[in-house]
């Protein structure tokens, strides 16, 4: 599924459109049913993606970019009927993700979890 160069390719490829990368993160957990990121002081950030081995991924100005995509998260959960939550939620986007984050000075991570790959009687994310 997805290799630990072509995350750092895309990261690279999307370091200045936030709005894109979170976009194909989307499509990844689509794929991979999975994914959860979470920071690594000061400039990386580590993916945890299901059936495959932790990712760490360079990503300048981690913090700031990490809460920047948790944004992003906050506003597509609030476009599919959510409440918006800046700070941190739980929602779903477009009736195919669950998606959980947390967005405040001290914590940022999110995890995307496609719809397909939930199972009935478990909570999710």
């Amino acid at each position: 599924m997805a290799q630990p160069h072509t995350l750092q390719d895309k990261f690279d490829e999307y370091q200045t459109n936030l709005v894109d990368l979170v976009d194909w993160l989307l499509d990844l957990a689509a794929r991979s049913g999975e994914i959860r990121c979470t920071p690594i002081p000061p400039d990386h950030v580590r993916f945890e993606i299901r059936g495959e081995e932790t990712c760490d991924v360079f990503f300048p100005q981690a913090k700031g970019r990490l809460r920047s995509m948790c944004a992003r998260i906050a506003v597509l959960c609030q476009e599919s009927g959510h409440e918006f939550m800046p700070y941190g939620g739980e929602g779903t986007i477009r009736q195919i993700w669950r998606a959980r984050w947390s967005n405040t000075m001290g914590k940022q991570d999110f995890t995307l979890l496609a719809e397909s790959a939930i199972d009935p009687g478990s909570e999710a994310p």
